[in-house]
């Protein structure tokens, strides 16, 4: 970046404006956005996930942010990481309703199912009935089969505050979540110290 910032051959690899200003991750300064759709910048990032992978035996990856690049960039990053390691599981951070996250079929193996989140945190809030939940889980699997595409599904992560601390530390509800978790088919995802109880302090 530094030597795109002094017009080296890396410049078209990000979006720099003639006055030096760039296109960034949100408005995060130290995190420039990189023109994944530039052969070269494609190819070299590719090669960094490629490296882990070889270098290290890396099972796959859980992509942030996954909205940003193109579909063609995550069909080329499969298609280079099949090559070298066929059963590595390539998914998505995506927060879309499940109708956008179609985009991702054939080209990731899943993307995180935020809706389905967010109902299962307002279904044990007691603002959804049991038929709003199950209508928010079907619409998943109507969109992209489960079968054929892991939709990955969770109560909470390390963008939000703990379900639990919603719930006012009912180990209860905290326990009953994650039985329903598990019991859905998709690829059950836990934010660590969860499966502790912990809540958000």
């Amino acid at each position: 970046f530094r030597s795109a910032m002094d017009d080296g051959p890396e410049r078209d690899w990000f979006f720099i404006d003639d006055d030096g200003s760039y296109l960034m991750f949100f408005t995060s300064h130290t995190m420039p956005k990189v023109n994944l759709d530039h052969p070269d910048a494609r190819e070299a990032m590719i090669d960094v996930a490629a490296y882990w992978i070889e270098q290290f035996g890396v099972d796959g990856y859980r992509i942030d942010h996954a909205l940003g690049p193109s579909e063609s960039f995550f069909a080329a990053l499969t298609e280079r990481i099949e090559t070298i390691a066929p059963d590595a599981w390539l998914f998505g951070e995506v927060t879309a309703t499940p109708q956008l996250s179609r985009r991702y079929g054939g080209v990731l193996d899943g993307v995180t199912d935020f809706p389905f989140a967010y109902a299962i945190r307002e279904y044990f809030a007691g603002s959804l009935t049991p038929r709003d939940l199950a209508e928010i889980e079907q619409e998943s699997r109507a969109a992209l089969d489960p079968a054929e595409f892991s939709w990955v599904r969770f109560i909470d992560n390390h963008d939000m505050a703990r379900a639990i601390h919603g719930w006012d530390d009912d180990l209860e509800n905290l326990e009953a979540s994650l039985r329903l978790l598990f019991g859905v088919p998709g690829a059950p995802s836990i934010f660590y110290g969860t499966e502790q109880g912990l809540s958000h302090v």
